[in-house]
Protein backbone atom coordinates (compact mmCIF):
# COMPACT_ATOMS: atom_id res chain seq x y z
CA UNK A 1 0.00 0.00 0.00
CA UNK A 2 3.05 2.70 0.73
CA UNK A 3 4.58 1.83 -2.58
CA UNK A 4 1.62 2.45 -4.58
CA UNK A 5 0.95 5.74 -2.45
CA UNK A 6 4.12 6.80 -3.96
CA UNK A 7 3.55 5.25 -7.41
CA UNK A 8 0.59 6.83 -7.44
CA UNK A 9 1.15 10.86 -5.76
CA UNK A 10 0.72 13.94 -7.78
CA UNK A 11 4.23 14.36 -8.13
CA UNK A 12 4.90 11.07 -9.99
CA UNK A 13 1.85 11.45 -12.23
CA UNK A 14 2.89 14.88 -13.42
CA UNK A 15 6.05 13.59 -14.02
CA UNK A 16 4.78 10.81 -16.09
CA UNK A 17 2.99 13.20 -18.15
CA UNK A 18 5.29 15.59 -18.71
CA UNK A 19 7.85 12.66 -19.87
CA UNK A 20 5.29 11.47 -22.18
CA UNK A 21 4.79 14.69 -24.07
CA UNK A 22 8.43 15.12 -24.33
CA UNK A 23 8.49 11.50 -25.93
CA UNK A 24 5.55 12.58 -28.39
CA UNK A 25 7.81 15.92 -29.44
CA UNK A 26 10.59 13.78 -29.98
CA UNK A 27 8.63 10.84 -32.23
CA UNK A 28 7.67 13.76 -34.01
CA UNK A 29 10.95 15.41 -34.91
CA UNK A 30 11.87 11.55 -35.17
CA UNK A 31 9.39 11.28 -38.22
CA UNK A 32 10.51 14.31 -39.97
CA UNK A 33 13.56 12.98 -40.93
CA UNK A 34 11.82 11.13 -43.81
CA UNK A 35 11.81 14.46 -45.42
CA UNK A 36 15.29 15.36 -44.39
CA UNK A 37 16.18 17.33 -47.53
CA UNK A 38 13.05 19.79 -47.06
CA UNK A 39 13.30 19.80 -43.25
CA UNK A 40 17.00 21.11 -43.22
CA UNK A 41 16.06 24.05 -45.09
CA UNK A 42 12.75 25.20 -43.92
CA UNK A 43 14.59 24.61 -40.55
CA UNK A 44 17.25 26.49 -41.02
CA UNK A 45 15.28 29.86 -42.24
CA UNK A 46 13.37 29.36 -38.89
CA UNK A 47 16.37 29.20 -37.03
CA UNK A 48 17.29 32.62 -38.70
CA UNK A 49 14.17 33.93 -37.71
CA UNK A 50 13.82 32.37 -34.58
CA UNK A 51 17.56 33.69 -33.30
CA UNK A 52 16.41 37.07 -34.76
CA UNK A 53 13.49 37.02 -32.41
CA UNK A 54 16.06 36.08 -29.37
CA UNK A 55 18.41 38.95 -30.24
CA UNK A 56 15.39 41.77 -29.93
CA UNK A 57 13.82 40.07 -26.93
CA UNK A 58 13.61 42.42 -23.99
CA UNK A 59 15.73 39.70 -22.01
CA UNK A 60 18.55 39.24 -19.84
CA UNK A 61 21.94 38.72 -22.25
CA UNK A 62 22.69 35.77 -20.24
CA UNK A 63 19.17 34.43 -21.32
CA UNK A 64 19.67 35.25 -25.26
CA UNK A 65 23.01 33.14 -24.90
CA UNK A 66 21.74 30.05 -23.80
CA UNK A 67 18.50 30.23 -26.45
CA UNK A 68 21.08 30.84 -28.99
CA UNK A 69 23.29 28.19 -27.87
CA UNK A 70 20.23 25.74 -27.93
CA UNK A 71 19.37 26.69 -31.72
CA UNK A 72 22.22 26.28 -32.89
CA UNK A 73 23.24 22.71 -31.01
CA UNK A 74 19.58 21.28 -32.57
CA UNK A 75 17.71 23.98 -34.84
CA UNK A 76 14.12 22.12 -35.12
CA UNK A 77 13.92 20.95 -31.77
CA UNK A 78 15.55 24.54 -30.12
CA UNK A 79 13.18 26.60 -31.66
CA UNK A 80 10.51 24.27 -30.74
CA UNK A 81 11.82 24.59 -26.81
CA UNK A 82 12.09 28.05 -27.18
CA UNK A 83 8.32 28.43 -28.25
CA UNK A 84 7.54 26.28 -25.50
CA UNK A 85 9.35 27.53 -22.68
CA UNK A 86 11.17 31.18 -23.60
CA UNK A 87 7.67 33.31 -23.36
CA UNK A 88 6.62 32.67 -19.50
CA UNK A 89 3.43 34.76 -19.91
CA UNK A 90 0.90 34.29 -17.05
CA UNK A 91 -2.62 33.88 -18.19
CA UNK A 92 -4.38 37.24 -19.63
CA UNK A 93 -6.60 37.20 -16.53
CA UNK A 94 -3.74 36.95 -14.39
CA UNK A 95 -2.22 40.13 -16.12
CA UNK A 96 -5.51 41.69 -15.71
CA UNK A 97 -6.24 41.25 -12.07
CA UNK A 98 -3.08 41.97 -11.17
CA UNK A 99 -2.94 45.43 -12.76
CA UNK A 100 -6.36 46.07 -10.71
CA UNK A 101 -4.79 44.89 -7.60
CA UNK A 102 -1.94 47.07 -8.21
CA UNK A 103 -3.98 50.24 -9.22
CA UNK A 104 -5.96 49.53 -5.77
CA UNK A 105 -2.76 49.19 -3.50
CA UNK A 106 -1.52 52.74 -4.68
CA UNK A 107 -4.29 54.62 -4.35
CA UNK A 108 -4.48 53.39 -0.82
CA UNK A 109 -0.44 53.38 0.02
CA UNK A 110 -0.16 57.08 -2.02
CA UNK A 111 -1.96 58.29 1.27
CA UNK A 112 -2.04 56.28 3.91
CA UNK A 113 0.01 56.46 7.08
CA UNK A 114 3.14 58.19 8.17
CA UNK A 115 5.79 58.38 5.30
CA UNK A 116 9.38 58.61 5.23
CA UNK A 117 10.32 62.27 4.52
CA UNK A 118 12.93 61.85 2.05
CA UNK A 119 14.59 64.94 2.84
CA UNK A 120 15.61 63.72 5.69
CA UNK A 121 16.89 60.73 4.26
CA UNK A 122 20.57 60.13 2.58
CA UNK A 123 20.61 61.01 -0.93
CA UNK A 124 20.87 57.26 -1.93
CA UNK A 125 18.50 56.20 0.20
CA UNK A 126 16.33 58.21 -1.12
CA UNK A 127 16.62 57.39 -4.63
CA UNK A 128 16.00 53.92 -3.46
CA UNK A 129 12.64 55.03 -1.66
CA UNK A 130 11.06 56.89 -5.38
CA UNK A 131 12.30 53.94 -7.04
CA UNK A 132 10.46 51.22 -5.24
CA UNK A 133 7.48 53.42 -4.90
CA UNK A 134 7.87 54.13 -8.57
CA UNK A 135 8.02 50.37 -9.99
CA UNK A 136 6.31 48.21 -7.28
CA UNK A 137 4.37 50.68 -6.04
CA UNK A 138 5.65 50.25 -2.16
CA UNK A 139 6.03 53.16 0.19
CA UNK A 140 8.52 53.65 3.05
CA UNK A 141 7.43 54.83 6.57
CA UNK A 142 9.20 56.08 9.50
CA UNK A 143 6.48 54.76 12.28
CA UNK A 144 7.21 51.18 12.36
CA UNK A 145 8.61 48.78 14.75
CA UNK A 146 10.49 46.46 13.24
CA UNK A 147 12.28 43.43 15.11
CA UNK A 148 15.43 41.87 13.13
CA UNK A 149 14.73 37.27 14.31
CA UNK A 150 18.10 35.90 13.65
CA UNK A 151 16.88 32.42 13.51
CA UNK A 152 13.73 30.19 12.19
CA UNK A 153 13.04 29.62 15.92
CA UNK A 154 13.24 33.18 16.75
CA UNK A 155 10.50 33.09 14.43
CA UNK A 156 8.41 30.66 14.32
CA UNK A 157 8.24 31.65 18.02
CA UNK A 158 6.87 34.71 17.36
CA UNK A 159 4.59 34.04 14.64
CA UNK A 160 2.95 31.37 17.07
CA UNK A 161 2.33 34.35 19.42
CA UNK A 162 0.80 36.70 16.54
CA UNK A 163 -1.58 34.11 15.45
CA UNK A 164 -2.85 33.52 18.81
CA UNK A 165 -3.91 37.02 19.20
CA UNK A 166 -5.44 37.24 15.70
CA UNK A 167 -8.83 39.11 15.87
CA UNK A 168 -10.09 39.51 12.56
CA UNK A 169 -8.15 38.09 10.00
CA UNK A 170 -4.68 36.36 9.16
CA UNK A 171 -2.91 36.08 5.77
CA UNK A 172 -0.23 33.53 4.78
CA UNK A 173 1.73 33.53 1.44
CA UNK A 174 4.51 30.62 1.75
CA UNK A 175 6.75 28.61 -1.01
CA UNK A 176 7.00 25.93 0.89
CA UNK A 177 4.58 24.57 3.50
CA UNK A 178 4.75 20.34 4.77
CA UNK A 179 2.90 18.84 7.64
CA UNK A 180 5.40 18.68 10.64
CA UNK A 181 6.08 20.01 14.06
CA UNK A 182 5.86 23.58 12.59
CA UNK A 183 2.58 23.46 10.57
CA UNK A 184 0.84 21.20 12.46
CA UNK A 185 1.09 23.72 15.33
CA UNK A 186 0.30 26.41 13.20
CA UNK A 187 -2.55 25.11 11.77
CA UNK A 188 -3.80 23.68 14.95
CA UNK A 189 -4.02 27.75 16.24
CA UNK A 190 -5.82 28.68 12.63
CA UNK A 191 -8.47 25.89 13.43
CA UNK A 192 -8.75 27.76 17.08
CA UNK A 193 -8.86 31.24 16.00
CA UNK A 194 -11.58 30.33 12.51
CA UNK A 195 -13.82 29.08 15.55
CA UNK A 196 -13.60 32.44 17.25
CA UNK A 197 -14.79 34.35 13.81
CA UNK A 198 -11.00 35.07 11.98
CA UNK A 199 -10.49 34.75 8.81
CA UNK A 200 -7.75 32.61 7.42
CA UNK A 201 -6.22 32.79 4.24
CA UNK A 202 -3.59 30.93 2.78
CA UNK A 203 -1.65 30.77 0.10
CA UNK A 204 1.36 27.91 -1.21
CA UNK A 205 2.99 27.12 -4.08
CA UNK A 206 1.63 24.48 -6.10
CA UNK A 207 5.21 23.60 -6.95
CA UNK A 208 7.00 24.35 -4.19
CA UNK A 209 4.76 21.87 -2.43
CA UNK A 210 4.18 19.36 -4.74
CA UNK A 211 6.41 16.65 -2.94
CA UNK A 212 5.60 18.25 0.79
CA UNK A 213 1.87 17.77 0.73
CA UNK A 214 -0.15 14.83 0.22
CA UNK A 215 -3.06 14.26 -2.48
CA UNK A 216 -6.47 16.41 -1.53
CA UNK A 217 -4.36 18.32 1.13
CA UNK A 218 -5.94 21.36 0.01
CA UNK A 219 -9.73 19.89 0.48
CA UNK A 220 -9.01 19.05 4.07
CA UNK A 221 -7.16 22.36 4.55
CA UNK A 222 -10.79 24.23 3.17
CA UNK A 223 -12.92 22.20 5.32
CA UNK A 224 -10.69 23.48 8.33
CA UNK A 225 -12.47 26.70 7.17
CA UNK A 226 -8.90 28.46 5.37
CA UNK A 227 -9.54 30.35 2.25
CA UNK A 228 -6.64 28.34 0.23
CA UNK A 229 -5.40 29.56 -2.72
CA UNK A 230 -2.55 27.55 -4.50
CA UNK A 231 -0.05 29.88 -6.65
CA UNK A 232 0.22 28.87 -10.29
CA UNK A 233 -1.18 25.74 -9.67
CA UNK A 234 0.86 23.06 -11.82
CA UNK A 235 -0.59 21.27 -14.68
CA UNK A 236 1.25 18.54 -16.59
CA UNK A 237 1.74 20.44 -19.81
CA UNK A 238 4.78 21.95 -21.44
CA UNK A 239 5.14 25.55 -20.65
CA UNK A 240 7.03 28.32 -19.00
CA UNK A 241 4.50 29.50 -17.23
CA UNK A 242 5.49 27.20 -14.33
CA UNK A 243 8.72 28.78 -13.97
CA UNK A 244 6.62 31.46 -12.54
CA UNK A 245 6.75 30.91 -9.25
CA UNK A 246 5.53 32.13 -5.27
CA UNK A 247 8.81 32.61 -3.73
CA UNK A 248 7.43 34.97 -1.21
CA UNK A 249 7.33 34.23 2.57
CA UNK A 250 4.46 36.81 4.02
CA UNK A 251 2.16 36.34 7.77
CA UNK A 252 -0.04 39.33 8.09
CA UNK A 253 -2.08 39.32 11.41
CA UNK A 254 -5.02 42.05 11.70
CA UNK A 255 -2.79 44.36 9.38
CA UNK A 256 -1.42 45.30 12.61
CA UNK A 257 1.62 42.54 12.13
CA UNK A 258 3.75 41.51 9.61
CA UNK A 259 6.41 38.89 8.99
CA UNK A 260 9.01 39.17 5.87
CA UNK A 261 12.17 36.41 5.27
CA UNK A 262 13.53 33.34 4.23
CA UNK A 263 11.71 31.30 6.86
CA UNK A 264 9.16 28.63 5.27
CA UNK A 265 6.60 26.38 7.34
CA UNK A 266 8.38 23.47 7.74
CA UNK A 267 10.42 21.50 10.19
CA UNK A 268 14.03 22.17 8.99
CA UNK A 269 13.26 25.60 9.10
CA UNK A 270 13.51 25.15 12.79
CA UNK A 271 15.81 22.45 13.09
CA UNK A 272 13.46 19.95 13.82
CA UNK A 273 15.12 18.04 11.67
CA UNK A 274 18.60 18.29 10.34
CA UNK A 275 19.02 17.46 6.61
CA UNK A 276 21.91 19.35 6.16
CA UNK A 277 23.39 20.70 9.32
CA UNK A 278 21.83 23.44 11.22
CA UNK A 279 20.09 25.93 9.21
CA UNK A 280 20.16 29.03 9.39
CA UNK A 281 17.81 31.23 8.25
CA UNK A 282 16.01 34.98 9.24
CA UNK A 283 13.19 37.19 8.98
CA UNK A 284 12.14 40.42 10.26
CA UNK A 285 8.44 41.34 12.16
CA UNK A 286 7.22 44.62 11.59
CA UNK A 287 4.31 46.27 13.64
CA UNK A 288 2.75 49.50 12.38
CA UNK A 289 1.78 51.24 9.12
CA UNK A 290 4.15 49.23 6.74
CA UNK A 291 2.10 46.20 7.20
CA UNK A 292 0.22 47.78 4.73
CA UNK A 293 2.60 47.23 2.58
CA UNK A 294 2.60 43.67 3.18
CA UNK A 295 -1.33 43.24 2.99
CA UNK A 296 -1.58 44.54 -0.48
CA UNK A 297 1.19 42.34 -1.38
CA UNK A 298 -0.30 39.12 -0.43
CA UNK A 299 -4.07 40.58 -1.98
CA UNK A 300 -2.47 40.71 -5.30
CA UNK A 301 -1.31 37.24 -5.37
CA UNK A 302 -4.90 35.97 -4.14
CA UNK A 303 -6.79 37.96 -6.30
CA UNK A 304 -4.98 37.34 -9.26
CA UNK A 305 -4.39 33.60 -8.58
CA UNK A 306 -8.44 33.29 -7.48
CA UNK A 307 -9.75 35.23 -10.62
CA UNK A 308 -12.15 37.23 -8.27
CA UNK A 309 -11.69 40.75 -8.07
CA UNK A 310 -12.44 42.35 -4.66
CA UNK A 311 -11.82 45.80 -2.60
CA UNK A 312 -9.42 45.37 -0.18
CA UNK A 313 -9.41 48.62 1.79
CA UNK A 314 -11.27 46.90 4.54
CA UNK A 315 -7.86 45.02 5.41
CA UNK A 316 -5.68 47.97 5.00
CA UNK A 317 -4.91 49.23 8.97
CA UNK A 318 -4.09 52.66 9.74
CA UNK A 319 -1.89 52.76 12.51
CA UNK A 320 -0.33 55.11 14.91
CA UNK A 321 3.16 55.70 14.64
CA UNK A 322 5.55 53.91 17.43
CA UNK A 323 8.13 56.02 19.23
CA UNK A 324 10.59 53.86 19.09
CA UNK A 325 10.20 52.98 14.96
CA UNK A 326 13.23 53.94 13.16
CA UNK A 327 13.59 55.99 9.72
CA UNK A 328 13.02 53.96 6.80
CA UNK A 329 11.31 51.03 6.77
CA UNK A 330 10.29 49.54 3.57
CA UNK A 331 8.99 46.37 2.51
CA UNK A 332 8.97 45.82 -1.21
CA UNK A 333 7.55 43.15 -3.68
CA UNK A 334 9.02 41.86 -7.32
CA UNK A 335 7.96 39.46 -9.53
CA UNK A 336 8.51 38.70 -13.20
CA UNK A 337 7.86 40.48 -16.44
CA UNK A 338 4.90 41.59 -17.28
CA UNK A 339 3.86 41.65 -13.52
CA UNK A 340 6.64 43.99 -12.89
CA UNK A 341 8.51 45.98 -15.37
CA UNK A 342 11.50 45.61 -13.78
CA UNK A 343 13.46 43.41 -11.83
CA UNK A 344 12.96 45.17 -8.91
CA UNK A 345 14.84 42.91 -6.41
CA UNK A 346 18.06 43.24 -8.53
CA UNK A 347 17.98 46.82 -9.24
CA UNK A 348 17.63 47.42 -4.99
CA UNK A 349 21.05 44.94 -4.21
CA UNK A 350 22.66 46.92 -7.38
CA UNK A 351 22.06 50.35 -6.00
CA UNK A 352 23.05 49.63 -2.36
CA UNK A 353 26.05 47.25 -3.60
CA UNK A 354 26.95 50.72 -6.15
CA UNK A 355 26.39 53.16 -3.10
CA UNK A 356 28.60 51.08 -0.79
CA UNK A 357 31.32 52.92 0.70
CA UNK A 358 32.79 51.18 3.63
CA UNK A 359 31.50 47.47 4.19
CA UNK A 360 28.96 45.11 2.21
CA UNK A 361 27.65 42.03 3.55
CA UNK A 362 25.63 39.49 2.13
CA UNK A 363 23.94 36.00 2.71
CA UNK A 364 22.63 33.62 0.33
CA UNK A 365 22.50 30.09 -0.21
CA UNK A 366 22.52 30.29 -4.06
CA UNK A 367 25.40 32.55 -5.60
CA UNK A 368 25.13 32.49 -9.15
CA UNK A 369 24.40 36.41 -10.09
CA UNK A 370 24.20 37.41 -13.66
CA UNK A 371 26.94 39.35 -15.03
CA UNK A 372 25.94 42.78 -13.59
CA UNK A 373 25.82 41.29 -10.30
CA UNK A 374 28.92 40.20 -10.50
CA UNK A 375 30.77 43.21 -11.86
CA UNK A 376 28.84 45.31 -9.62
CA UNK A 377 30.43 43.38 -6.83
CA UNK A 378 33.67 43.29 -8.02
CA UNK A 379 33.94 47.00 -8.37
CA UNK A 380 32.75 47.72 -4.81
CA UNK A 381 35.71 45.25 -3.78
CA UNK A 382 38.05 46.94 -6.27
CA UNK A 383 37.26 50.68 -4.75
CA UNK A 384 38.17 49.45 -0.96
CA UNK A 385 34.86 48.24 0.49
CA UNK A 386 34.77 45.20 2.62
CA UNK A 387 32.76 42.79 0.25
CA UNK A 388 31.81 39.35 1.78
CA UNK A 389 29.51 37.15 1.06
CA UNK A 390 28.21 34.00 3.05
CA UNK A 391 27.27 30.72 1.41
CA UNK A 392 26.39 27.42 2.44
CA UNK A 393 29.27 24.81 3.71
CA UNK A 394 26.43 21.47 3.07
CA UNK A 395 24.32 21.93 0.21
CA UNK A 396 20.97 20.61 -0.19
CA UNK A 397 20.97 21.13 -4.30
CA UNK A 398 24.48 19.50 -5.69
CA UNK A 399 24.53 20.56 -8.91
CA UNK A 400 23.79 24.49 -8.02
CA UNK A 401 26.72 23.86 -5.41
CA UNK A 402 28.84 23.65 -8.40
CA UNK A 403 28.14 26.66 -9.96
CA UNK A 404 28.23 28.68 -6.72
CA UNK A 405 31.37 27.69 -6.24
CA UNK A 406 32.47 28.25 -9.66
CA UNK A 407 32.28 31.47 -9.34
CA UNK A 408 34.91 32.06 -5.56
CA UNK A 409 37.49 32.58 -7.76
CA UNK A 410 36.73 35.40 -10.14
CA UNK A 411 35.04 37.04 -7.26
CA UNK A 412 37.95 36.62 -4.88
CA UNK A 413 40.79 38.26 -7.88
CA UNK A 414 38.72 40.90 -7.06
CA UNK A 415 38.87 41.33 -3.36
CA UNK A 416 35.86 39.90 -2.43
CA UNK A 417 36.06 37.50 1.01
CA UNK A 418 33.94 34.05 0.28
CA UNK A 419 33.07 32.17 3.28
CA UNK A 420 31.12 29.44 4.15
CA UNK A 421 28.95 28.50 7.14
CA UNK A 422 30.68 25.39 8.15
CA UNK A 423 27.62 23.86 10.68
CA UNK A 424 25.14 23.24 7.51
CA UNK A 425 22.94 25.20 5.47
CA UNK A 426 22.46 28.97 5.35
CA UNK A 427 19.22 30.02 4.11
CA UNK A 428 18.90 33.54 5.10
CA UNK A 429 18.75 36.25 2.40
CA UNK A 430 20.61 39.07 3.86
CA UNK A 431 22.72 42.16 2.58
CA UNK A 432 23.95 44.75 5.02
CA UNK A 433 25.18 47.99 3.59
CA UNK A 434 27.82 50.18 5.72
CA UNK A 435 26.27 48.87 8.69
CA UNK A 436 23.15 51.46 8.42
CA UNK A 437 21.48 49.75 5.70
CA UNK A 438 19.64 46.47 5.56
CA UNK A 439 17.80 44.32 3.50
CA UNK A 440 16.41 41.07 4.46
CA UNK A 441 14.20 38.71 2.81
CA UNK A 442 13.17 35.80 0.21
CA UNK A 443 15.33 36.79 -2.52
CA UNK A 444 18.66 34.59 -3.41
CA UNK A 445 21.16 35.44 -5.92
CA UNK A 446 20.34 33.61 -8.60
CA UNK A 447 18.67 33.50 -11.87
CA UNK A 448 15.33 32.10 -10.52
CA UNK A 449 14.91 34.92 -7.69
CA UNK A 450 15.91 37.78 -10.10
CA UNK A 451 14.04 36.91 -12.81
CA UNK A 452 11.44 34.39 -12.97
CA UNK A 453 10.21 34.13 -8.78
CA UNK A 454 7.33 35.79 -7.31
CA UNK A 455 9.81 37.75 -4.39
CA UNK A 456 9.86 40.32 -1.63
CA UNK A 457 11.84 41.75 1.15
CA UNK A 458 12.04 44.59 3.52
CA UNK A 459 14.85 47.24 3.54
CA UNK A 460 15.39 48.76 6.94
CA UNK A 461 17.39 52.00 7.88
CA UNK A 462 17.96 54.09 10.73
CA UNK A 463 16.38 51.47 13.13
CA UNK A 464 17.79 48.99 15.95
CA UNK A 465 16.94 46.92 13.72
CA UNK A 466 19.71 47.56 12.01
CA UNK A 467 21.94 46.94 14.62
CA UNK A 468 20.75 43.36 15.08
CA UNK A 469 21.69 42.34 11.56
CA UNK A 470 25.30 43.80 12.28
CA UNK A 471 25.13 41.71 15.37
CA UNK A 472 23.92 38.65 13.33
CA UNK A 473 26.92 38.75 10.89
CA UNK A 474 29.46 39.48 13.26
CA UNK A 475 28.37 36.05 15.33
CA UNK A 476 28.01 34.01 11.63
CA UNK A 477 31.26 35.19 10.84
CA UNK A 478 32.54 33.21 13.73
CA UNK A 479 30.95 30.26 12.27
CA UNK A 480 32.39 30.34 8.85
CA UNK A 481 35.13 29.38 7.02
CA UNK A 482 37.16 31.50 4.89
CA UNK A 483 37.39 29.83 1.13
CA UNK A 484 40.93 31.73 0.33
CA UNK A 485 42.77 29.10 -1.10
CA UNK A 486 39.67 26.90 -2.48
CA UNK A 487 39.86 25.61 -5.81
CA UNK A 488 37.55 23.68 -8.38
CA UNK A 489 39.11 20.56 -9.96
CA UNK A 490 38.91 20.08 -13.39
CA UNK A 491 35.80 17.88 -13.27
CA UNK A 492 33.94 20.24 -11.25
CA UNK A 493 35.18 23.36 -13.28
CA UNK A 494 34.09 21.64 -16.92
CA UNK A 495 30.67 20.23 -15.64
CA UNK A 496 30.19 23.88 -13.98
CA UNK A 497 31.48 25.28 -17.08
CA UNK A 498 28.56 23.38 -18.87
CA UNK A 499 25.56 24.10 -16.43
CA UNK A 500 26.63 27.81 -16.68
CA UNK A 501 25.48 28.21 -20.28
CA UNK A 502 21.98 26.97 -19.20
CA UNK A 503 21.82 28.69 -15.79
CA UNK A 504 18.77 31.10 -17.44
CA UNK A 505 16.88 27.54 -17.53
CA UNK A 506 17.26 26.30 -14.18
Amino acid sequence: MHLLKRLFNRTVLVALAVIFQVLLLVSFLTAWNDYFVWVEIHVRILSVVTLLDVFNRDMIPEAKTTWTVVILISPLFGVLIYFIFSRNREPRIHRHLFSCMAQESRRFLDHGGERTDENKLPPDYAALCRYIAHTSGERADCGTKAVFLESGERFFEALVHALEHAERFIFLEYFILQPGVMWNRILDILKHRIADGVEVRLIYDDMGCASKIPLGYRRRLTRAGIKVCPFNKYAPVLSAVHNNRDHRKIAVIDGKVGFVGGVNLADEYINVTHPYGVWKDTAVELTGPAVNNLTAMFLQSYVTQSKHFEPFEPYMVRQPSHPEAGEMILPYADGPKPMYRDAVAEQVYLHLIECAKHSLWITTPYLIPDHRMLCALEAAAKRGVDVRIVTPHIPDKRLIFLLTRSNYRRLQQAGVRILEYTPGFIHAKQLLCDRECAVVGSVNLDYRSLVHHFECGVILYGTPAVEQVGADFDNLFLQCQPMDHYRQGVVARLVSATLMVFTPML
